[in-house]
């Protein structure tokens, strides 16, 4: 799997959702996975298999222990969380997206882009084209929580999967998890 050279694209707006992180190490990607599966949402994705999972219905993951769960709006130092979103989790009674600019739009409403590019995951069969925003937020509440998040499309699904992490992290590592997670992305049907 390789991601290919980014394609620059102009700046966007702030994006939507805060979800709570807390510490602990990034993990290597040299492991086993584990399969979640939303049966609501139709889609499946793997994960590293030492990653926790918050509960059955929706794909959210930490890097850390629930003995190091943190309650509130703040990730410590160190702390990272993944997640794997589609619309209707984020319209809220409003029109789902049209169009992946559109998911980008809905995505971006409340966080402070700080850049925009577009990628392309190079998978052996399929190439899953993506828009990355990152972005930080809460910077009131420090440490400053850093995002980079993905807005895609799957079989005709949109998605947006992110990474979330405060502190002196391996970026890099969590960018490669991201990208295992996003290339595993699977629609399920009916």
């Amino acid at each position: 799997m390789m991601l290919s050279r980014p394609i620059p694209t102009r700046f966007f707006g702030p994006l939507l959702g805060l979800i709570v992180f807390a510490s602990a190490p990034v993990q290597s990607q040299q492991q086993s996975l584990k399969t979640f599966e939303s049966q609501q949402y139709r889609f499946t994705v793997q994960y590293p298999a030492d990653w926790r999972i918050e509960g059955p219905k929706r794909f959210v993951i930490y890097n850390f222990p629930q003995s190091r769960a943190v309650r509130g709006l703040v990730i410590p130092p160190g702390g990272a969380g993944i997640y794997v979103l589609v619309p209707p989790e984020l319209t809220r009674g409003r029109a789902e997206p049209a169009n992946l600019n559109d998911w980008v739009t809905l995505g971006s409403e409340h966080k402070k882009i700080n850049g925009r590019r577009t990628l392309r995951l190079d998978r052996s069969r399929r190439i899953i084209a993506v828009v990355e925003t990152t972005s930080s937020c809460c910077g009131a509440l420090p440490p400053d929580l850093e995002m980079i998040e993905w807005f895609f499309e799957v079989d005709g699904r949109m998605f947006l999967a992110g990474v979330e992490y405060s502190g002196n992290v391996d970026v890099a590592s969590l960018r490669d998890t991201l990208e295992h997670i996003v290339a595993s992305v699977s629609v399920t049907r009916e």
